[in-house]
């Protein structure tokens, strides 16, 4: 067995026995044409049936498209791959930091290997197909005058440590350039080679770059292990830009927010580590604040249904999936189909992985 697959079937027995002290209140499924189809018919039934107006309707974005990415591979991953150590701060069986844990001989705050800006850039291309996938899709939607999807990334939601923010900036690929302006880039730097592999989706360059937010709540499981230790919001500004420089070829001012972030400092971080059930309420939390998050930063019409790409960590993922939402399918589902769509909806993401939701707020 993999150490990727046994981590995974830890956290899931671990997941098992948490109970979140939040109830979730956002729905959520798998995205696809007919789960999208399927949504915005059923709340238009429910809205003429019960002859009343839907209770989020005075809401900017009752609906949106999550793209859930996974960081590529940081350096932590790949020391825990060559290491025998086994790691039992994890689940909170020491009370302090262990020096020769895997996980703390990298430092604070882990960066990308080059594997993981592979993996990051990648996910971008899975990102840009899903979109174009969606552009298609309006145009039936838009035909049978139903609600129809923004036509690509609104949002992009990370969490502050360097190594969620650079799989960001990777996946948002071409979209971090000059309208206009094609990537020409240096054969000489080995760390740009990745973005060959970045998709310009129609041939066509971006008009812009969508608004880039850390957000505090969407960091790792924090304590212990100092490769989840954040820096200062200055120096990972000094991170963000130079990341910036080297992935840009014709570099602009990108908009990266930061007044979502409470401290300057890691306050968070000790040396005791974050208990599963922590880690559940935030992750409740997170989806509570992407409502708001959206309706904040999110520019399109009231109609149009935003998408949103959220960069963040395996542990927080687990978290999210299990106990963030509410998993609903449609009514005709069948068990054998609603079994497979949520041991889809609940399994480990691997580095780089990209999974689309569809959230929506129930009416009431």
């Amino acid at each position: 067995m993999s150490s990727n697959h046994a981590m995974a079937d830890i956290h899931a027995s671990e997941n098992a026995k948490v109970k979140p002290t939040l109830k979730p209140s956002t729905c959520a499924r798998l995205y696809s044409r007919k789960a999208f189809k399927s949504l915005v018919a059923s709340r238009r039934a429910n809205v003429k049936s019960e002859k009343k107006q839907d209770s989020n309707a005075g809401q900017k974005h009752p609906v949106l498209i999550v793209h859930f990415m996974r960081h590529g591979q940081g350096t932590h991953n790949l020391i825990a791959l060559k290491s025998t150590w086994k790691c039992v701060c994890e689940f909170g069986l020491l009370k302090k930091m262990e020096p020769k844990c895997h996980y703390n001989l990298v430092g604070p705050d882990a960066v990308l290997t080059e594997l993981g800006r592979k993996e990051a850039s990648t996910g971008a291309r899975v990102v840009d197909s899903l979109v174009k996938k969606i552009r298609s899709n309006n145009e039936e939607l838009h035909a049978e005058k139903m609600t129809h999807i923004s036509s690509d990334i609104d949002l992009l939601i990370t969490s502050p440590l360097r190594r969620a923010l650079e799989t960001g900036l990777l996946a948002l690929g071409t979209r971090l350039y000059k309208k206009g302006m094609k990537a020409s880039l240096d054969q000489q730097n080995k760390e740009k080679d990745v973005l060959q592999q970045t998709t310009n989706i129609d041939g066509e360059d971006y008009k812009h770059c969508p608004p880039i937010i850390l957000e505090e709540l969407a960091r790792e499981q924090y304590g212990s292990h100092l490769c989840d230790k954040r820096l200062s919001i200055a120096e990972t500004k000094d991170f963000f830009e130079s990341i910036r420089k080297g992935i840009e070829p014709y570099p602009r001012p990108l908009p990266l927010i930061t007044k979502e972030m409470s401290t300057n400092e890691d306050t968070l971080w000790t040396e005791i580590r974050e208990t599963k059930v922590s880690l559940a309420d935030r992750a409740i939390k997170f989806v509570q604040k992407l409502w708001i998050i959206a309706d904040k930063y999110v520019e399109t019409k009231k109609d149009i249904v935003p998408q949103i790409l959220v960069t963040t960590h395996s542990s927080f993922l687990a978290s999210l999936v299990r106990f963030g939402f509410v998993c609903c399918c449609d009514e005709d589902t069948n068990q054998e189909e609603e079994t497979n769509e949520r041991d889809q909806f609940l399994k480990w993401f691997a580095t780089g992985e990209v999974r689309s939701l569809l959230l929506w707020r129930p009416s009431q």
